[in-house]
């Protein structure tokens, strides 16, 4: 479980158990790259792919209202 605390306004603090911290260990070593920068790397993925979900239920409700609107 991945666990974040604000510090401030801009800053977090992410505390991770044994298992995570294993997983994103291994994909680092994996890519060659530094610890850090997977951890980075994986929030960004997350936000992408959050976003993306969100976006597309949107434009399926907006299709949907649509279709609707025309029977």
């Amino acid at each position: 479980m991945i666990m974040v605390k604000q510090i401030s306004e801009y800053e977090y603090a992410l505390h991770m158990d044994v298992p995570d911290v294993k997983a994103v260990r291994k994909l680092a070593d994996a890519y060659g790259i530094p610890f850090k920068d997977m951890i980075i790397g994986c929030l960004n993925k997350g936000i992408y792919v959050i976003g993306k979900q969100v976006s597309d239920a949107d434009a399926h409700k907006e299709s949907k209202r649509l279709s609707q609107e025309e029977h």
